[in-house]
């Protein structure tokens, strides 16, 4: 089969598409997916770069994928061939025209949803929920702030928030993703590159501040978080790319918090209630994955450099198969 592979870390131009790959076969509680679409995600960057847990070589990149259950091991019960799936994470590498995931990291996928925009669900969508559900315990009526709402997990957490209730103001770079963001469901969304959009995301709270803040680069960002909090806040960190100097005074006489997501640190039985949400958010609607850019195999070193260098995101971007 094809897949995307590299044989040592380093620059997106390491990714170079194998044509004869062997073939997975699936083990016990195992799924062997035909993949149709594969998403692009900074974790495939980081796993690229080295930056991220060893891997042997060569090494098919990719975590997030969707298309169709070829097989089954055995102990899988839940899903059966002919199964429409996407997958947040796989055993032999997601941008391959098969792939073999654990059960437990395999979602069904809506028809209401192409193969494109299931291969956006994945990593955006389940660390959105374990961020805003699991971890921060956002309820109805909360004032939400998402930085980077024009991103796969901005754009995830943003439906979710919404859909349960909540107020939700964003941050963005750029006027397309402003523009972008407000359409996928915020309230307000303000420019993250202009002075003084801190005093405004705070006017719009009402000076009250905020009870979640979805934070997508926390060394920016994490003071300005400290600020942006009301009392018993809680930021919940998805992303951050170097060191941050804070007093954590500042969170002392609010009782805010910071707290870090792994989503694939994920108990099974976290696994299985994001899984659910999930799979009712595509049934009543609020599951709408929004796609930036596709590529096909041969350019996914142009995919990755597209994630690293763009300048506002406005989704995902995908891989075909």
């Amino acid at each position: 089969m094809k897949a995307v592979q590299f044989h040592k870390y380093g620059d997106p131009e390491v990714l170079q598409l194998s044509t004869k790959v062997a073939k997975p076969t699936p083990g016990e509680n195992q799924v062997l997916i035909r993949v149709m679409a594969a998403g692009v995600n900074p974790l495939d960057t980081y796993v690229r770069a080295g930056d991220f847990e060893e891997v042997a070589f060569p090494h098919t990149t990719g975590f997030d994928t969707a298309g169709v259950v070829e097989s089954v091991g055995p102990g899988v019960e839940t899903f059966a061939p002919g199964d429409r799936v996407y997958t947040l994470k796989t055993v032999t590498g997601g941008c391959a025209e098969f792939t073999v995931a654990d059960q437990n990291y395999v979602g069904h996928l809506d028809k209401a949803l192409s193969f494109e925009e299931g291969a956006c669900i994945g990593i955006p969508y389940y660390t959105a929920y374990k961020a805003l559900i699991l971890l921060a315990r956002a309820r109805p009526g909360d004032n939400v702030l998402i930085h980077g709402a024009s991103g796969g997990v901005g754009v995830a957490a943003t439906q979710l928030a919404k859909a349960r209730g909540m107020n939700v103001n964003g941050t963005a770079g750029t006027d397309e993703g402003i523009s972008f963001a407000k359409d996928n469901g915020c309230m307000n969304v303000f420019n993250h590159r202009l002075r003084g959009h801190v005093n405004q995301l705070v006017d719009e709270t009402d000076g009250g501040g905020y009870d979640v803040i979805i934070e997508m680069a926390a060394h920016v960002n994490m003071s300005n978080d400290m600020e942006l909090m009301r009392r018993n806040g809680r930021t919940i960190i998805v992303g951050s790319a170097g060191e941050v100097n804070v007093s954590p005074s500042n969170t002392m006489e609010k009782e805010s918090w910071f707290r870090g997501v792994s989503v694939l640190s994920s108990s099974p039985e976290e696994l299985v209630e994001i899984r659910n949400a999930i799979e009712a958010g595509q049934r009543s609607g609020w599951v709408r994955p929004r796609i930036d850019s596709s590529f096909p195999m041969q350019k996914a070193s142009e995919a990755h450099k597209l994630l690293t260098s763009r300048k506002g995101a406005k989704g995902k971007i995908i891989i075909t198969v």
